[in-house]
């Protein structure tokens, strides 16, 4: 990944229901992740090199939708 995750992630999974939704974070049955967990979680994400596959498989999907996303504004 570019940017490491970190706080800024932890606090966005309480901010943002969308987010939270996506990480299947429920906060009424449980914490949301820490921001040790995240980090954790980013550096296996990172060692197993699964980062790109994740955003191909992602792509994929979308792709199957019909859906693009751009960064071109």
């Amino acid at each position: 990944m570019n940017k490491p995750l970190g706080p800024g992630t932890e606090d966005a999974l309480y901010e943002s229901p969308v987010l939270r939704g996506f990480a299947d974070a429920d906060l009424g049955r449980a914490a949301t992740p820490d921001e040790t967990t995240i980090l954790n979680f980013h550096y296996l994400l990172e060692a197993h090199h699964l980062c790109g596959k994740i955003l191909d498989v992602v792509n994929m999907y979308l792709d199957r939708k019909g859906i693009r996303i751009s960064t071109r504004p």
